[in-house]
């Protein structure tokens, strides 16, 4: 009798949390993505390529601006090619129960570009053909919560994708050629500038070197014991400058984007509010500058 009341109260409980068939709570998740998804004035995309780990080829990120409607539509710019970042180009999109709901780009789009097997379409940098940049264009949902920032798993290369809700006003400008601006901008800013530099907080000096065709920005500086210490960082762009996978903390200082001063011409951190501008000196920071963290 007790087990029975046990089990029976265990029942109630269980009933009451899964109150509708697992179909029908699929459905549920899947519009509430979907109203999500279109109902925002845009969003960042921001992909981290991971197929190309078993070439042992380290690749950085990829900013996808992208606008989704009701209708199953998409429209985006990338910062894969400047064309891409200058030309919006609309394609079809899905949500749909795979082994977990997922979003997939399923007409050819500027998220395929990079996934081309097709060294010749995707520039890809391994040698071998078959891998693109080792990415994906169906990512699954990662979390049942739906905020302004939904993380996602790419359902192939297991790609680590962000998507982060944008207002009108940067989508707007992504579609209008800001994208295609900071693309030019960084490209001229790291082939024109021999050395570049950030001081840190202890009178202490990083250089920073930028590997556009992995998108890698790499900070590296010598420690108290005589160490060269690197940190290499995947990054893509946004409309207002770079932006990193994961904070970085060197020189005295945490950070995730670096902005573009477009009145003074310098890339910068925020700390708080103050900018920590990057300098540019006729030689590279020094071995016995000091040391970071």
């Amino acid at each position: 009798m007790i087990l029975s009341i046990v089990v029976g109260g265990c029942k109630k409980d269980t009933d009451e949390i899964l109150d509708k068939p697992a179909d029908e709570r699929l459905s549920d998740a899947l519009t509430n993505y979907q109203t999500v998804l279109a109902q925002a004035p845009g969003w960042k995309l921001f992909v981290y390529p991971s197929g190309l780990q078993s070439q042992d080829v380290e690749v950085g990120g990829l900013t996808y601006y992208v606008r989704f409607s009701d209708a199953n539509r998409a429209t985006m710019v990338s910062d894969f090619t400047v064309d891409m970042a200058t030309v919006p180009k609309e394609s079809g999109y899905r949500l749909k129960a795979v082994q977990r709901p997922s979003l997939i780009f399923d007409t050819y789009s500027y998220i395929h570009v990079a996934a081309d097997p097709d060294p010749d379409v995707s520039s890809s940098p391994t040698p071998q053909p078959g891998f693109g940049w080792g990415t994906d264009f169906d990512f699954s949902f990662t979390e049942t919560e739906v905020t302004d920032t939904i993380r996602l798993k790419g359902n192939f290369n297991n790609s680590d994708a962000f998507l982060i809700k944008v207002t009108k006003e940067e989508i707007d400008a992504a579609f209008s050629g800001a994208m295609a601006n900071i693309l030019n901008i960084t490209s001229t800013y790291a082939s024109t500038t021999p050395f570049i530099v950030l001081p840190g907080t202890g009178n202490e000096k990083i250089n920073v070197a930028f590997d556009l065709s992995l998108y890698i920005i790499s900070f590296s500086y010598i420690d108290g014991s005589g160490n060269i210490i690197t940190i290499n960082a995947p990054f893509s762009h946004t409309i207002n400058g770079l932006h990193l996978k994961s904070p970085v903390s060197v020189g005295g200082f945490t950070f995730q984007d670096i902005y573009w001063d477009a009145t003074n011409l310098y890339y910068y951190i925020l700390q708080g509010s103050t900018k920590v501008p990057l300098t540019t000196p006729a030689s590279p920071a020094s071995p016995g500058s000091g040391s970071t963290g």
